[in-house]
């Protein structure tokens, strides 16, 4: 995993609280997008090659310090009227294999990170990164905690896991400038949380990469959520876009292809959303530990 990438990105993002600061904005964000591979294909490369053995001990430490943090945020929202609601519903037909965080219930994966993702995220206290536009990247732990729940994954591949859709977001935040045309900052979850999703469930880097097709192409959300008059849509967003992403995880792995190339094809993510633009993924694997990383600042 690249020295460069947590540098600017793994550390800065996952700041317990508040904002992290304007991060640098990407060199290549109006790019013509890399002709050698499509973009999703390379950021499941980069997903299937990170292993916990990049991850240096600070960081480690810091993404413990965010699960808490991001557990606390979900406790305090746990009585809100559209939390209950979202809980209600994750709850209503057969158990399944995650756990509804303050219940002693479980249900499907996709279902048990949107109930929880509403809860950590309702108050808006959870962690955020500003780059192009702004994104809390914590709202991908709910997505994390479930699937890692329902593979019994270990811990080591909970925190990357949890890892890599901070890196994916943040990246996507500083390359991508959606705002200008309307769409809202949970356009970039689905592919971070479908990343994440896939290498708990050990998914090869072919089925990482129709899952970032089937995830991005269904979840397009409008900005008008944070514009005009705000619902309780605002705070529950970002935890339908990691349920839809699971979802589409979870079709990739048993078979399911996606429109491709989703982000340079002729009625793609470029051309229709966010305009031309590119990610160095391949620096991202190859230069090296997180030990250098400015988390340790």
């Amino acid at each position: 995993m690249s020295d460069a990438v947590p540098r600017r990105h793994v550390v800065a993002t996952i700041a317990a609280f508040g904002l992290c600061g304007l991060a640098p904005r990407a060199a290549a964000a109006q790019a013509v997008p890399s002709a050698v591979r499509p973009l999703a294909e390379r950021l499941a490369h980069y997903a299937d090659r990170l292993s916990y053995d990049d991850l240096d001990a600070t960081t480690i430490e810091r993404v413990k310090s965010h699960v808490i943090d991001t557990l606390g945020c979900g406790i305090a929202a746990f009585d809100e009227r559209p939390v209950r609601i979202c809980r209600d519903v994750a709850l209503t037909g057969a158990a399944g294999t995650a756990t509804v965080i303050g219940t002693n219930r479980r249900t499907t994966p996709d279902l048990a990170s949107f109930a929880n993702g509403a809860a950590f995220r309702y108050y808006d206290l959870n962690d955020a990164y500003v780059g192009r536009v702004a994104a809390h990247p914590s709202d991908h732990i709910a997505a994390c905690l479930a699937v890692a729940e329902a593979e019994r994954a270990s811990a080591a591949e909970l925190i990357t896991a949890i890892v890599l859709a901070y890196e994916i977001n943040c990246r996507l935040v500083d390359a991508f400038d959606i705002a200008a045309r309307g769409w809202d900052p949970p356009v970039f979850s689905p592919p971070a949380v479908a990343l994440a999703a896939g290498k708990l469930m050990k998914l090869g880097p072919e089925k990482l990469t129709q899952a970032v097709n089937l995830a991005v192409n269904d979840h397009i959300p409008m900005g008008q959520t944070r514009v005009q008059t705000l619902s309780d849509w605002k705070g529950l967003a970002d935890a339908e876009a990691g349920r839809n992403a699971i979802f589409a995880t979870l079709l990739a792995r048993s078979g399911i292809t996606g429109p491709a190339p989703i982000f340079e094809g002729l009625a793609g993510f470029f051309r229709l959303v966010s305009g031309a633009a590119d990610i160095d993924v391949d620096a991202l694997v190859d230069a090296g530990s997180l030990s250098r990383s400015t988390l340790a600042a």
